[in-house]
């Protein structure tokens, strides 16, 4: 039987082809179809790619690795010993720049809807503290017991000494204390003067409000940012460094990984599994191709061995 180069070749070939071509298939099958193909109008499950089949599963085995082997809180509290200081550097240079910096009015710092709630529980404290004015002047008016009157007395005429006017010191003194309260009294309880103090403390609200409120360190002084640092700095890195383990441990990051995952397009996971190993899967198939010819080889050296080699 003499060597048929011919024979050889095609042998060669087809076993490289068949090689290659297989794990080509095996390749594209672990992505596509990503969907179970239909034939005779039945889905055929086990045709579908292996990735997109098991993408549960995937999804799963990938958020229980990430969280019990890859991110714990015993990692995320290691990494927090490293930005204490750090924390407290931007914790300074944040509260220094709260007090150099000039700051707006507060109706421009505020929202719009909050503003108005604050203008309205400001005016609400002004007429709650003119009723109660009111009333202490009433309560002052029908005291009996010496001690309050004697009280209003001293009040009343060291009042009425600091008046430039003798005339209208002498005239308060010739009036009974609890007379001239009882008339504050019902002076201020009147609706002229609740209309006026209601206007009143609505503009003063509205001034207070408008107001640049300017450099802060005019009236702290500059090293009020230093040491409000210091003194809220250690017990606030106490919380963050206390809470965030814990608010880690509630987000159950395995949970939401594998929800993530399992959101994923199909497709989309594929393509993001072939694109980080597209290069090795590449040389599994350049293997197949090498391999099936050398299995090529193989067979034309079994069969025309001898004549080869004699």
């Amino acid at each position: 039987m003499e060597f048929d180069w011919l024979t050889a070749g095609i042998t060669i070939l087809a076993a490289s082809l068949t090689g290659g071509v297989t794990n080509r298939i095996a390749v594209t099958m672990l992505f596509k179809p990503s969907v179970p193909p239909r034939i005779f109008g039945r889905e055929v499950k086990w045709l579908q790619g292996a990735i997109p089949k098991n993408q549960d599963r995937l999804a799963a085995s990938i958020g229980n690795t990430v969280s019990g082997s890859l991110l714990t809180s015993s990692d995320i509290k290691d990494e927090l010993r490293g930005l204490e200081e750090e924390f407290l550097a931007r914790l300074r240079e944040m509260m220094s720049d709260l007090v150099s910096e000039s700051h707006p009015p507060l109706a421009e710092i505020i929202p719009e809807p909050a503003l108005q709630e604050v203008r309205f529980v400001l005016v609400n404290l002004l007429a709650k503290g003119r009723d109660a004015a009111v009333v202490q002047l009433k309560e002052t008016a029908q005291a009996r017991d010496a001690a309050s009157r004697q009280a209003l007395v001293e009040w009343l005429r060291s009042a009425a000494g600091k008046s430039p006017k003798s005339g209208w010191t002498e005239m308060l003194h010739l009036v009974p204390p609890d007379r001239i309260a009882g008339w504050l009294a019902a002076l201020l309880n009147s609706g002229t003067a609740r209309a006026l103090s209601q206007t009143a403390a609505v503009n003063l609200v509205d001034s207070f409000l408008s107001k640049p409120i300017g450099r802060l360190d005019r009236y702290v002084g500059p090293e009020a940012a230093f040491r409000a640092a210091e003194s809220i700095g250690p017990g606030a890195w106490e919380w963050v460094a206390t809470q965030v383990p814990r608010i880690a441990q509630r987000i159950q990051v395995a949970d939401r990984i594998a929800d993530n995952v399992n959101a994923l397009p199909p497709d989309k996971l594929g393509s993001l599994i072939h694109g980080l190993g597209r290069s090795e899967l590449q040389i599994i198939v350049r293997l197949g191709y090498v391999i099936g010819a050398a299995a090529g080889g193989m067979v034309v050296l079994m069969n025309y061995g001898g004549r080869l080699f004699p």
